[in-house]
């Protein structure tokens, strides 16, 4: 017969779970500053320009495609579209992307990129962070204009609201 003594057995799992979650914590937030920080290496120049909202864009919030995904494509064919002033009063708002004949007869297509980067909404309104450029071309390919570069994108925040059922861009803010 052998008699064991010794200290009780602690369970050591609870233990492991907690250094699990505090390593978890410490990439979740390495990984924050890094998003935070690619923020501000592109687009850190407009801070001053949008104020308080430009902490919106530090949001990792889902952008809802279903309200998001229209509106970008609305914004992509405005930035596509080269035709007369009253054609480009059709986009409303965003008729501000578009190009104009008037003063660019050269014109004859463009180029362009755009990136939907965070979004919120509230009820009928809400907002929509865009990333684009925008390069027109003439016939012979010579491009004409640059608006944005890929390593200097143009940052846009859309003030968007539900009119007769359809989230609709109601502001374009920009530097």
């Amino acid at each position: 017969m052998s008699l064991k003594s010794g200290a009780p057995r602690t369970k050591k799992w609870p233990r492991y779970c907690f250094y699990a979650a505090v390593v978890l914590l410490l990439i979740a937030v390495i990984i924050y500053v890094i998003y935070c920080q690619s923020i501000n290496s592109e687009f850190g120049y407009a801070e001053a320009f949008y104020g308080d909202r430009f902490d919106e864009l530090y949001a990792l919030s889902e952008i809802d495609e279903d309200i998001f995904d229209p509106i970008v494509k609305q914004g992509r064919k405005a930035l596509e579209f080269i035709g007369t002033e009253e054609e480009c009063a059709a986009y409303g708002v965003l008729s501000r992307y578009c190009t104009d004949m008037q003063t660019y007869p050269e014109a004859h297509n463009a180029k362009v990129s755009i990136d939907a980067i965070a979004a919120a909404t509230e009820g009928r309104t809400g907002y929509l962070w865009v990333a684009y450029t925008q390069n027109i071309y003439d016939a012979q390919g010579t491009l004409i204009c640059e608006s944005g570069s890929e390593d200097q994108r143009i940052l846009s925040r859309w003030t968007v609201e539900k009119i007769d059922g359809v989230w609709t861009v109601t502001e374009v803010s920009e530097p």
